[in-house]
């Protein structure tokens, strides 16, 4: 059982979502996509058992993005052709 977490502005309070999902947790990462495109006000949570497994707020995001973009150019680099 996952456990969507996500808070609207300054609430105290994360409205919770409990969901049934496949073991891969894709689905988990898809409704928390979907609410990535919320305003960036929306910090996101997905709970696996009680156990955290994603957080994501707009800070996070743009930091992760960065460093996952420029990880993937430093592997292109060198990965040989062939």
């Amino acid at each position: 059982m996952y456990e969507l977490r996500y808070r609207y502005g300054a609430s105290s309070e994360p409205a919770i979502e409990h969901a049934d999902l496949n073991d891969d947790g894709q689905a988990a990462v898809r409704a928390v996509r979907e609410l990535l495109g919320m305003p960036s006000r929306h910090a996101v949570e997905v709970r696996r058992e009680g156990v955290l497994i994603f957080c994501r707020t707009r800070t996070r995001l743009v930091q992760e993005t960065t460093d996952s973009v420029s990880s993937a150019k430093s592997r292109n680099r060198r990965e040989p052709t062939q």
